[in-house]
């Protein structure tokens, strides 16, 4: 078993998922893609992930529905929602949810990390 440390990135845009993916497995993740949240949800029930990076807007179930489903499934899970063009109801509802990041699709990649690591290192403090 891998010791990296892995993430599931949700994304119905072919070029972001693909972007994405390609720039965390150069950082050194394990990285599992669905195109939509009805696909996440499947994939957050039978694997165990670190973090969970989902656009907002998706066909099937938004990333705010997936974020409900982990929440109401007691996964624990961390979560960051992207967002091409986020809305303050979208911090709004993300707030509500639970410590959830909302960061714009046009974050530089080398920000993104820097959340991923303090995302992951928040959660790694509070299972000890």
């Amino acid at each position: 078993m891998s010791n990296k440390r892995h993430i599931l990135v949700v994304d119905d845009d072919q070029f972001m998922l693909f972007t994405l993916e390609q720039f965390l497995l150069i950082k050194g993740f394990e990285v599992d893609t669905a195109r939509d949240g009805k696909e996440a949800q499947e994939k957050v029930l039978k694997n165990r992930y670190d973090l969970l990076i989902t656009d907002i807007n998706m066909p099937r179930a938004t990333g705010f529905e997936l974020a409900q489903f982990i929440k109401d499934k007691n996964i624990g899970l961390p979560i960051i929602l992207i967002s091409a063009s986020p809305e303050a109801e979208d911090y709004a509802k993300a707030k509500s949810l639970g410590d959830i990041a909302l960061l714009t699709k046009l974050i530089p990649l080398n920000e993104l990390y820097d959340t991923i690591e303090k995302t992951i290192d928040i959660r790694k403090k509070e299972d000890v």
